[in-house]
């Protein structure tokens, strides 16, 4: 389970990443449709996220349960507190504890609400100046009729 977040997380980074550079490199040249893929691009990033925290979670829980299970048939070895422990015991490491922590996950959301902001910030630039060429045109046609 650790393994498979950490990869998740990984690939989620780089595909952040990726979207960023590019973003950055053609922001000038961007039009509002493109922005609008972009943004889309972002919001799938997003929703990968919100499902990996789901899989941690339920995964989590599971773990738990397995645990308090084990304790409970085998009352002699109790092993959940080893495992279920957020601090490191006798030097002894799960890498379950890489799950309680969101750090890595609180990167990526900050990668990508940077994102949207810069994307967004970019889409009402564009939006005003499309607004700003339309009432010109609306004012031409309105002097040309007036001729």
């Amino acid at each position: 389970v650790v393994l498979f977040f950490l990869k998740q997380q990984g690939q989620i980074a780089t595909q952040l990443s990726t979207l960023s550079i590019r973003t950055r490199h053609s922001m000038n040249e961007l039009d509002l449709q493109t922005t609008r893929d972009l943004l889309d691009n972002y919001r799938s990033i997003g929703s990968d996220i919100l499902r990996l925290i789901e899989f941690i979670e339920l995964n989590v829980m599971a773990v738990r349960k397995i645990l308090k299970k084990h304790d409970k048939l085998f009352k002699m070895e109790k092993i959940s507190n080893i495992y279920l422990s957020k601090t490191f015991t006798d030097g002894f490491d799960t890498h379950l504890n890489q799950l309680y922590h969101y750090g890595g996950i609180s990167a990526l959301v900050t990668s990508l609400r940077t994102g949207f902001y810069e994307l967004g910030h970019h889409e009402g630039f564009l939006l005003g100046q499309q607004q700003h060429l339309q009432l010109i045109n609306d004012n031409d046609n309105d002097n040309d009729n007036d001729n």
